[in-house]
């Protein structure tokens, strides 16, 4: 398996990965951390930020969405109150 595949698969499983590439030289891993990912951050990096309210206004009107914060299955108004509420939180 090579890095790039590994790579893929930590991002696949959640985990943060923070890598350097040196001049030349292939990237090596530095530090991976896992964490819970909560309500609102949809692109699960650990905060809830203006990247995550580009996702949720991207399915706005949508249904049975991973975006549909109060569980009433449609994207809408109610969402994005919700999601204001738990913006600059970290998970």
């Amino acid at each position: 398996m090579n890095k790039i595949t590994l790579l893929i698969a930590a991002v696949m499983l959640g985990l943060t990965v923070e890598a350097q590439t040196l001049k030349g030289q292939d990237v090596s891993f530095v530090n991976t951390t896992q964490y819970t990912p909560c309500a609102g951050d949809f692109n699960n990096d650990g905060y809830i930020t203006v990247t995550d309210m580009g996702w949720l206004l991207g399915s706005f009107g949508c249904t049975n969405s991973e975006e549909d914060l109060d569980g009433d299955g449609f994207v809408g108004v109610s969402d994005i109150l919700e999601f204001v509420s738990l913006w600059g939180s970290e998970c």
